[in-house]
């Protein structure tokens, strides 16, 4: 054995490398920090979530808004911008449903307003 013949020895195992890697004896390898991985982990939960309830809003238009409105089918608050106007309400099932309805060009948002307020809505913005 002595001419060579290694077929008996094993080499150095071929793998990771469990000491200072390629960059060397002096480079600081990166650690696990739950305490930074933990609110990491938070905050793509908070953005995922609020990501799939912007999914769930249906755009219905503004007479299906009024027959809602007039229907006493409105849940919570309803938010009025210079746009569109925006909530919950409850489905046939008694499901709720978010919605945004487009207000037409020039549309009087007080008006609409205090028609809400009227049926005993509770009103954001407008």
């Amino acid at each position: 054995m002595a001419n060579g013949d290694d077929r008996g020895k094993r080499g150095r195992w071929v793998g990771p490398d469990p000491g200072g890697g390629p960059g060397g004896p002096g480079t600081p390898r990166v650690r696990f920090n739950p305490w930074l991985t933990i609110p990491l982990m938070i905050l793509v939960v908070l953005l995922f979530n609020g990501w799939l309830s912007r999914a769930t809003t249906n755009d219905v238009t503004i007479s299906k808004f009024f027959s809602i409105v007039n229907d006493g089918q409105i849940v919570g608050t309803v938010t009025i911008s210079g746009t569109d106007v925006s909530g919950e309400y409850k489905d046939d099932s008694g499901n709720t449903v978010g919605f945004r309805a487009t207000l037409p060009p020039n549309f009087q948002t007080q008006d609409l307003t205090q028609q809400l307020v009227d049926k005993g809505i509770p009103v954001q913005g407008g």
